[in-house]
């Protein structure tokens, strides 16, 4: 993740201005998601909704693949989806927590998950450092680039197994929250991956013994 900001200055050669309008575009979509997210975990629950959530934000992050100097504008459109499903996923997690943990051990648990975090924060620096400074000497940065960022977004994404085993209450299913999630489809379509949000509910029709006879 650190690493992403040195990749688009020299990978995709993208000014410090250019990468500031990126993350803006990234926080304003993201902080205008929010509500809709509140609503999704509130009517479906936390596990569903971070899991598709995660999904989308982990497959728009492969279209970096296709980022090069010449086509910058795709990370213009990576960011904009990527800011919608990251912040719903973000805020998904806070609200996982509080309401997994007992309300006595509220402020523990907060604290001791921003500490783990914060560790591998810590560490994954000097290891990605050591990582790309290696790749960098033998390869073009551009496929550095693309090759890591296929690496974070792969590692990231197989975490969904692990989410989808926690045992959340009242939480709906996983399809059921992405047949609402079908207001997002707009997002997916900027980078061509309506095809996710466009799952549809219908209630198949009981045939009743009345309906079927005949006069």
């Amino acid at each position: 993740g650190p690493f992403f900001t040195i990749f688009l200055h020299k990978a995709l050669e993208l000014g410090l201005d250019e990468i500031g309008y990126l993350v803006t575009i990234a926080t304003v979509t993201g902080a205008l998601a929010m509500s809709a997210w509140g609503d999704l975990f509130d009517k479906y629950g936390c596990r569903p909704v971070m899991a598709i959530a995660l999904i989308c934000w982990m497959l728009n992050g492969y279209f970096f693949t296709f980022a090069t100097p010449d086509r910058t504008w795709v990370a213009y459109a990576i960011f904009f989806v990527g800011g919608i499903f990251g912040a719903g996923f973000i805020f998904g997690s806070f609200n996982m927590i509080l309401k997994l943990v007992p309300p006595n051990a509220k402020t523990t648990a907060i604290s001791l998950n921003l500490a783990l975090g914060s560790l591998a924060g810590a560490i994954s620096p000097i290891i990605g450092g050591i990582a790309i400074e290696w790749a960098e000497a033998r390869y073009p940065i551009l496929d550095v680039f693309h090759l890591f960022s296929a690496i974070h977004h792969t590692a990231i994404l197989l975490t969904v197994l692990i989410l989808l085993t926690v045992q959340e209450p009242k939480s709906s299913s996983l399809l059921q929250a992405a047949g609402a999630m079908r207001s997002f489809r707009q997002a997916g379509a900027f980078l061509g991956m309506s095809f996710l949000m466009n799952y549809s509910f219908f209630k198949k029709k009981r045939i009743t013994k009345d309906n079927n006879s005949t006069s």
